[in-house]
């Protein structure tokens, strides 16, 4: 439980601290940085033995109604470590398996000014993200200003939180992350709420106060009221351990630092369809699938994530900058038609970007001659406003989103995909292309 909430404490401030990144990120830059479900009969999980509270939730991501993802099955190594032997709470009181339907929106429709999809890529996450963001209808309210409440009967079986910054180890105000399972296999988690329930802070508190106190998780009911966010987004994704993204083509990657990754499902499929409606209306992804996208490995190709050698693939050898070691080249989350590039070891501020260049990331192979790309910052904005950020003014549903591409060039970088699968890049700040001829003794070889 301790070590679970050293987790949160960096990896969320990161989301926090990191949002103000300059890049192409579709959230504010002041914040930052996881088949059919019709099921009538869904399992679900054992009911409370004593008088339910109201918990904040937090859920998975993508969803694996596509084919492809289903016919992938984890390994019991995986399964073992990013599932209920990872939490005992979750082990010891589920039933069940599958998907179940939600009955509540995470907050009120007309709290909600827009949604960013699962796939941006800002600050410390250098790889696509897999949670999605509500961003507050009014930031200017402060802390606590709306409710969020369970989308469905679940146990939050992990708590964290987060009171130092992780960008500047001095103190903050207090965030809270929430896992909650809905079946042994199904679950969702909020994050970054500003508070919780007195209720929920108490049980939590006393499983700390205690010292022997086992951690048994708190039982809450769809609808219940379990926390409250405010001056800031809310996080949130849905996981489905029975499926697998089949554009991770190494799910041992991330099974350490972050195995619920590899099982990130769709959230809007599992809702009713008045509220999935009303949600898809906030959300600023045109393009399917709406929720987004994370996976976009691709084997014998430069698309994707990699991790550089020797930096313990997702987990990192530096837990207060695990991303260092990250790389990804895939679709932006906003327009898929555009390619960026997250490169871990840059500054967090400044560290993803446009590609420009004459080969498409899908058809470089190991065959290529070392390619290059130009650089160029980007902000998501609104083409009919286009020298505004987009959350410069209120979300007007039905707005068309792009992403504007600044001309200035940052630099150059250079890839090759090499014969034994590692992939060759190096930066070349301040430089065009014309200008890099090759790789310098400063180039880094990524595995994946």
């Amino acid at each position: 439980m301790q070590r679970r909430q050293f987790q949160y404490a960096l990896i969320t401030v990161l989301i926090l601290s990191f949002s103000m990144v300059s890049a192409c990120s579709s959230g504010e830059p002041a914040r930052p940085v996881s088949p059919s479900a019709e099921s009538s009969s869904s399992p679900e999980l054992k009911p409370p033995s004593k008088t339910v509270m109201p918990v904040p939730t937090r859920t998975p991501t993508p969803t694996p109604s596509v084919p492809s993802a289903a016919t992938v099955t984890p390994t019991p190594l995986l399964k073992e470590l990013a599932h209920l032997a990872r939490y005992p709470a979750w082990k010891k009181n589920c039933t069940g398996s599958g998907p179940v339907k939600f009955t509540n929106s995470p907050m009120r429709i007309e709290d909600i000014n827009y949604i960013s999809p699962y796939g941006d890529v800002v600050g410390g996450h250098i790889t696509p993200i897999d949670h999605m963001y509500f961003e507050v209808k009014d930031k200017s309210l402060g802390r606590d200003a709306y409710e969020v409440r369970a989308i469905q009967d679940a146990l939050i079986y992990d708590i964290g939180t987060r009171d130092v910054s992780t960008e500047t180890n001095e103190e903050q105000e207090r965030d809270w992350r929430l896992d909650m399972a809905h079946t042994c296999t199904f679950a969702s988690y909020f994050d970054l709420l500003t508070s919780v329930t007195p209720e929920i802070e108490e049980e939590w508190a006393r499983t700390l106060r205690d010292g022997k106190a086992e951690w048994n998780g708190i039982w809450v009911e769809a609808g219940q009221l379990i926390g409250y966010v405010g001056g800031h987004s809310l996080d949130f994704g849905v996981y489905d351990y029975e499926f697998q993204l089949p554009g991770l083509i190494n799910p041992a990657a991330y099974a350490v630092w972050e195995p619920w990754k590899i099982h990130t499902v769709d959230p809007f499929q599992y809702f009713p369809s008045e509220i999935k409606d009303s949600l898809l209306a906030k959300m600023i992804r045109a393009v399917e699938p709406r929720a987004g996208k994370i996976d976009y490995d691709v084997e014998g190709t430069v698309s994707g994530n990699w991790f550089e050698q020797g930096t313990d693939w997702y987990k990192g050898t530096n837990q207060r900058k695990y991303w260092e070691g990250h790389l990804s080249i895939a679709p932006h989350s906003i327009d898929p038609t555009l390619w960026r590039i997250g490169i871990g070891f840059l500054d967090v501020d400044d560290n993803n970007f446009v590609i420009l260049g004459e080969q498409d990331p899908l058809e470089i192979d190991a065959k290529s001659d070392p390619i290059t790309y130009e650089l160029k910052r980007c902000i998501v904005n609104i083409p009919a406003t286009p020298d505004k950020p987009l959350w410069d003014e209120p979300f007007v549903e039905g707005t068309i989103v792009g992403v504007k591409i600044f001309p200035e060039l940052v630099g150059t970088v250079m890839v090759d995909l090499q014969d034994d699968g590692l992939l060759k890049l190096e930066v070349f700040p301040n430089k065009t292309p014309d200008e890099v001829t090759s790789f310098t003794k400063k180039a880094r070889l990524y595995q994946r």
